[in-house]
């Protein structure tokens, strides 16, 4: 069975001042001061109400079924995508493969 190494001094030090320092948070968190930053948020959104968009008064639509493709800047692609509208308008061969003799 494998036995773990032992903590260098420093990794020990830290750990502890982990601990005070997570004990000291949790001591701040208490429905006394969940209720004052519960305010200070609401106080917030009141204060920037008029900053803020009517969205039922909004026409929101987010996705179009791709009628309006994003442009292309990409000489080469849009070069691709001639030469496959331009291989639309011919009709296809289809080809017949013979099978391999053995």
């Amino acid at each position: 069975m494998a036995t773990k190494a032992n903590e260098s001094s420093q990794v020990k030090k830290y750990r502890k001042k982990l601990e005070e320092s997570l004990i000291e948070e949790k001591k701040l968190i208490n429905p006394d001061s969940l209720n004052k930053m519960k305010a200070s948020i609401y106080e917030w959104i009141n204060k920037h109400s008029g900053e803020r968009i009517n969205l039922k008064l909004k026409n929101i639509d987010i996705f179009d079924e791709n009628q309006h493709p994003a442009n292309l800047k990409s000489k080469y692609i849009l070069h691709l995508l001639s030469d496959i509208k331009s291989n639309k308008k011919q009709p296809t061969i289809k080809r017949k493969f013979k099978a391999k003799k053995i």
